[in-house]
């Protein structure tokens, strides 16, 4: 120890193994020196009398310092009170401690009064305690104690710490909270008094003071129970034993989750999924779900109808059908149906069309919607599919294509309307029979199509058809596009909606226009036939009595008559015979003509007629002849008939003509009464022919006939 002489309270400076050394002095010297705790003497001059080796080593003092203020220690430099402590202890003998800090290390500073050998007061020890690690442990513990008490009061779930007799000794703020009591209302409670003797149920003191014991681990506690304040909660109870310092104290950390909302949620999630399961069953189409691999895992009664077996769950992938095929009648894979297909692509495959084979062979259409399932991260659970039976509406749409082809196809004009007339509907053989397209005529009234003078047959028709009344082959009159009129048979049969309402009608037109033809020209032949009786035994007189004329002999006579009556009949023939298809005018011609052999000069080029048209230039040759055989030409054995034809060309059309010509007969005027010839010569001759041209001149009748020769040729014939 570096000092001066403890005899004069080491006012003298100078080392203490020096000659003057008392055996004492050097002994408390290095017994002070082997301490380490710094000492520092200071005089009551304030300034530093001797000091130990631990001070010099922890202050880096050295003999200079000796003499010198305690201020100028490093440690000291701050303490501007230091020199009061030390009179303090000095002069009145008061000890102080006080803590020191600089920036590394802690000091607890003690300074004490130094007497001399007489008593008196020489100066002041300051000793100096390094606490920095003490103060390291203490603030680390302090630390760790407000960690865990953080922690704990952070955590959201109530804790408690329960003593060995199971008594509350703390509790985090979330059980302050949670049972809205004090830390002092909780204090010391024994658990099973605490919420309203909420915890005083069986079984739980046994397993926590067996837990408390080390003997086995808590096993989790549910607890519903009506609390004071908070209400009827469900908590779900946690322990596990604390270890503590004390060997002799044991307590247990006692943990409380409030699972109510998630019991609720967990029964609400239950009878959601026992709700999805009954709507599911209660569907009439089959609905399915697998897992994201594809398995199968819940189904409804209508899968089974519908698949004709029941699924095995767990096992069967993808398809509740053992069979599949796609709707041109491949067989289709598992792995390519359409819940596959979903599952693969993790995306929806709506409105897919297949063909499920049943175990009894039995083929049925569907119609699949499959759509993927996602946890609420997006990660692929599943999927659930909804198969459509699909067969009637198939069934029914290959019948609606039947019918349309039918409909599209008829000769007949089909068209729907609604009850207001409106027309909805219009196929091809409309177009064709009243000349206005489906988008012409769809939204139109059917009214367009009556005559104005018909126009109250609508009304009725509609209000039969209300009734549900059936209006079948109804003879009228329409109107094309044109303006022209067609004669129809019309029926007309109610539309009805799926309950039975009649909410349109449904009209079939046939044109019977040829058929009301043929019936006037059947009437027509009718009285022609009739005519021509009547006039056949005029002809045939006249035959008769010019056939005698000028014979010698009755079997002169006879034959006579006989041949020329034989040509009469195969011109009547001729002109009854239905089945012409192509007549040569000549041969026309020749066969009426035949009875006047002889007197009738015939000319003109080969023309193949139709067999309407030679039965009508027949007809009007057999007039021409009836007249001039009573009247005419061919009444005189000095009357004689031209009958010449031509074709002629004309900008690049080619015109029929056919001309008559008598001579040589008596004095002819026009009749004051037409008869029936007339009305053949005249009405019948316009149906192929301009308007005939017939003359009575005295010199004799001059009949002509003009008509463009593709009207009056027959298909495919051609002139010569």
């Amino acid at each position: 120890m570096t000092t001066g002489s403890l005899t004069d309270g080491w006012t003298i400076y100078r080392p203490v193994n020096g000659p003057q050394a008392n055996p004492v002095a050097i002994e408390l010297t290095n017994v002070l020196d082997a301490l380490d705790v710094p000492i520092i003497v200071v005089r009551s001059d304030f300034t530093i009398g001797c000091f130990n080796h631990a001070a010099a080593a922890a202050f880096d003092l050295d003999p200079s310092y000796v003499g010198r203020s305690p201020n100028e220690i490093s440690l000291l430099t701050d303490f501007p009170n230091l020199q009061e402590w030390c009179a303090q202890a000095i002069t009145a003998a008061t000890p102080s401690r006080h803590d020191l800090h600089d920036e590394q290390r802690s000091f607890v500073l003690r300074i004490s009064s130094h007497a001399r050998s007489d008593g008196t007061i020489a100066g002041a020890v300051l000793t100096l305690t390094n606490v920095t690690a003490f103060h390291a442990s203490l603030d680390q513990a302090i630390h760790e104690r407000e960690f865990a008490k953080a922690i704990l009061n952070t955590v959201a779930e109530p804790l408690l710490v329960l003593s060995s007799d199971l008594r509350v000794e703390t509790a985090n703020r979330a059980f302050y909270a949670m049972f809205q009591v004090s830390r002092e209302q909780a204090q010391n409670v024994l658990l099973s008094e605490f919420g309203n003797r909420a915890f005083n149920v069986p079984g739980l003191p046994a397993q926590l003071q067996e837990t408390l014991a080390g003997n086995r681990d808590f096993q989790p506690f549910e607890i519903n129970h009506e609390f004071p304040v908070i209400g009827r909660r469900t908590v779900m109870l946690n322990a596990r034993q604390l270890s503590l310092q004390d060997q002799s104290r044991r307590a247990i950390l006692l943990g409380l989750q409030d699972v109510t909302e998630r019991t609720c949620a967990e029964q609400i999630l239950r009878d959601s999924e026992h709700r999805l399961r009954e709507v599911v069953e209660a569907l009439p189409v089959a609905v399915y779900m697998t897992d994201a691999q594809g398995r199968i895992t819940l189904f409804n009664n209508a899968t089974c109808q519908l698949s004709g077996r029941v699924p095995q769950l767990g096992s069967d992938s993808w398809c509740v059908a053992l069979k599949l095929y796609w709707p041109d009648g491949r067989s289709m894979p598992h792995d390519e149906c359409p819940m596959a297909l979903a599952l693969k692509s993790a995306r929806p495959v709506w409105g897919a069309e297949a063909i499920a084979e049943r175990p009894d062979g039995t083929r049925v259409w569907l119609e699949a919607h499959a759509t993927p399932l996602h946890d609420e991260a997006g990660k692929l659970v599943g999927a659930v599919n909804m198969l459509v039976n699909i067969t009637e509406r198939k069934e029914a749409d290959e019948d609606k294509q039947r019918l349309n082809s039918i409909v599209e196809n008829s000769q007949d004009a089909i068209i729907s309307k609604d009850l207001n007339g409106i027309i909805a509907s219009w196929n091809k053989g409309a177009e064709r029979m009243f000349g206005y397209t489906a988008d012409e005529a769809v939204g139109k009234p059917v009214t367009m199509l009556i005559p104005l003078e018909r126009h109250d047959e609508e009304p009725e028709i509609l209000e039969r058809i209300g009734r549900g009344e059936r209006v079948g082959h109804y003879e009228t009159v329409r109107m094309r596009k044109d303006g022209s009129l067609i004669d129809i048979s019309l029926t007309v049969s109610p539309v009805k909606d799926a309950s039975g309402k009649v909410i349109g009608a449904s009209k079939v037109a046939r044109d019977i226009s040829e058929r009301r033809k043929a019936e006037a020209h059947q009437e027509l032949l009718a009285r022609e036939i009739s005519h021509r009786t009547k006039n056949l035994f005029a002809v045939a007189q006249a035959v008769v009595s010019r056939s005698f004329a000028g014979k010698q002999t009755v079997e002169e006579a006879e034959s006579a008559v006989l041949g020329r009556l034989s040509s009469l009949a195969q011109t009547h023939v001729m002109l009854l015979d239905k089945q012409w298809e192509a007549a040569d005018i000549r041969e026309v011609v020749s066969a009426e003509m035949a009875p006047f052999a002889g007197r009738v000069e015939i000319d003109g080029p080969t023309v193949m007629l139709t067999g309407k048209a030679a039965q009508n230039v027949a007809l009007a040759i057999h007039e021409l002849a009836t007249n001039a055989a009573k009247y005419g030409a061919l009444s005189t054995a000095a009357g004689r008939v031209h009958i010449n034809w031509s074709v002629n060309e004309s900008a690049g059309s080619r015109t029929f003509v056919f001309r008559w010509q008598e001579r040589g007969g008596p004095p002819v005027a026009e009749p004051k009464r037409k008869g029936f010839g007339s009305t053949v010569l005249e009405r019948v001759m316009a149906e192929f022919f301009s308007e005939p041209r017939m003359e009575f001149a005295p010199s004799g009748v001059s009949y002509e006939l003009i008509a463009p020769l593709d009207a009056i040729v027959g298909t495919g014939q051609h002139s010569a």
